[in-house]
């Protein structure tokens, strides 16, 4: 049925006056049948009218002992030590050692420069992505612990 609706709507367009023609086949379907409703229905709703939904979230890893060497650690090489590394760390705050990461995060500066809202000019990684809510909660833990040097 539709594509015969359809034939008969392009074959109309070709020939004058265009739109009378169409006007006349889409009154002789309506008119006709309701048969075409179904389908239409049908084919509207699988054809656009889904919901786009994200991925859900990644559950975090199991947060118990979080461990300096095997968490932490490898966090701040990939999202902190491009910039807080080496014989010039940017602000002075190498993250490249322990006893300087668990300093600035039970001073509290780190933690609250990796949380701040991405439109905050002092969030952390500058420029960069802000972590994901997972990482951030191993340094909660790791700092809960007393930031040990495991």
């Amino acid at each position: 049925m539709a594509q015969i609706l359809v034939l008969t709507l392009l074959r109309n367009l070709q020939e004058p006056p265009y739109f009378q023609n169409t006007i006349k086949t889409l009154k002789s379907v309506v008119n006709s049948s309701f048969l075409w409703l179904p389908f239409w229905l049908c084919c509207h709703v699988m054809s656009g009218c889904a919901y786009e939904i994200a991925e859900p979230a990644l559950p975090c890893k199991d947060l118990a002992g979080v461990s300096f060497a095997a968490d932490i650690l490898p966090l701040l090489d990939f999202h902190c030590n491009g910039c807080h590394a080496g014989g010039a760390p940017a602000a002075g705050l190498n993250l490249e050692n322990h006893s300087e990461v668990a300093k600035s995060v039970l001073e509290g500066n780190l933690l609250e420069r990796l949380s701040l809202p991405v439109l905050d000019i002092r969030m952390m990684p500058l420029g960069g992505e802000p972590l994901p809510e997972c990482d951030i909660s191993l340094f909660q833990v790791w700092t809960a612990e007393g930031a040990p040097n495991n």
